[in-house]
């Protein structure tokens, strides 16, 4: 639900159709030289990459940390972003000439040029300001992202201004750089726990192991009813996949508690024994009739979960008339 996280989804959404597309191009070309499929193919991987390369470039510096712009004032920044990759997209189709005419494609090159070139600016002075006026927490989340966004598109600029746009080292570096974004909003999430981050970690480690461990039990059991079956008579049955399958489905809740509760005391163990002392709280608050007994207990459980320097409980009644 968090604008962040979709912006990164677009980016790893169309960056698995350039790889392919590169491949099936090479392949048509050395096997059945098909022209027409060849220009979709080329089309469609320059469309993924154009997408690949600009949003985190762009959009992902725009919206850091919180998914919302600096300010109102700066709404038209996503839109000459979004604009400049639309023109990019129809310059393709022009280049390989599946809309107008040289002149035309000619045109929409220098609009796209502008377009996505004031884009970039845009969004690096949108991320400097963000850490101009960022304070405490926001400023320490920003600086990875900022130093990195300056450094590096300053250098993209140098880079091309001095040697050929065909360079091999202007292809590494521009190809690189959303990588490195990449790698400093990662930094931010993990070191100032940002978007809850704790919860994800934590979330792909216990699934990780329970699936791991699934995966053994159902291929071990899979290994041995087949080689049972092959030994009785030499039967090739789908039945060892379907008891399998069965087994898995009644051992997956068992495994799972376990699983979670092993990872939550291995390196979660503060959370996990203030859940412990939440639900033994409840259990007690249940069958506790006396109300000086339960107030004890609370204090016992906010003493334990949260660890104030001290704590204590005040009770009013109201008098009835």
């Amino acid at each position: 639900r968090h604008i962040i996280g979709w912006l990164f989804l677009i980016i790893s959404f169309f960056t698995i159709p350039v790889m392919i597309t590169n491949a099936a191009q090479l392949i048509l070309e050395i096997q059945f030289r098909s022209e027409p499929v060849l220009v979709i193919i080329s089309y469609l991987g320059e469309l993924s990459w154009i997408i690949a390369l600009f949003t985190p470039l762009t959009l992902v510096l725009q919206f850091f940390p919180d998914g919302r712009l600096p300010s109102r004032r700066w709404w038209p920044l996503p839109l000459v972003t979004v604009l400049g990759m639309l023109l990019a997209a129809a310059g393709q189709l022009a280049d390989i000439g599946l809309l107008g005419n040289e002149e035309f494609f000619r045109l929409l090159d220098t609009l796209t040029t502008v377009f996505l070139l004031s884009a970039i600016l845009g969004s690096l002075a949108a991320v400097v300001v963000r850490f101009l006026r960022s304070r405490d927490a926001e400023r320490l989340q920003m600086k990875w992202l900022v130093y990195t966004a300056v450094a590096g598109i300053l250098l993209m600029f140098l880079l091309l201004a001095f040697l050929d746009d065909d360079s091999l080292i202007i292809a590494l570096y521009i190809t690189s750089l959303p990588t490195l974004l990449a790698v400093a909003v990662a930094i931010a999430i993990l070191r100032y726990r940002l978007y809850d981050i704790d919860i994800i970690i934590r979330r792909t480690l216990q699934y990780a192991i329970i699936t791991a461990v699934l995966a053994l039990i159902y291929f071990g059991l899979v290994v041995i009813l087949q080689a049972l079956f092959a030994a009785v008579g030499d039967i090739q049955s789908p039945i060892f996949i379907v008891i399998s399958t069965l087994v898995i489905a009644g051992l997956f809740n068992p495994v799972r508690i376990r699983v979670q509760n092993a990872v939550d005391r291995r390196f979660y163990r503060q959370k996990y024994h203030a859940e412990q002392a939440l639900a033994q709280f409840a259990a007690a608050a249940r069958d506790e009739v006396d109300l000086d007994r339960l107030a004890a207990v609370l204090l016992d459980v906010v003493e334990e979960t949260m660890r104030p320097e001290r704590a204590s409980i005040s009770l009013f009644t109201k008098k009835e008339d």
